[in-house]
């Protein structure tokens, strides 16, 4: 049981990166009650009304963080997107 646990979680670890990699989180806006709330495309604002399917969870798994705006909204950052592109833009592997 145990190691079925592990396999499941590295899952998980392994399909975020995949995720994170080919940046599929961009398809989120397509998603109705799901819009961009900033002009550098590194937040998002959903109406949890309308998104019902859309979780914390699965943002979480793009690498987003959310704060909760008001009892029927969510702001979600991207916080690799701010943070990474300043500390690894001279790095040879980085490819922001």
């Amino acid at each position: 049981l145990k190691c079925k646990l592990y396999g499941f979680f590295f899952f998980f670890l392994w399909l975020s990166k995949v995720l994170r990699k080919y940046r599929t989180d961009r398809i989120f806006v397509l998603l109705p009650g799901v819009k961009r709330s900033s002009e550098e495309h590194d937040a998002m604002e959903v109406n949890l009304k309308i998104a019902r399917l859309v979780t914390k969870q699965l943002f979480h798994l793009f690498g987003y963080r959310s704060k909760q705006k008001d009892a029927t909204h969510l702001i979600l950052k991207n916080r690799e997107y701010r943070s990474k592109t300043a500390d690894y833009k001279e790095q040879l592997w980085f490819k922001g």
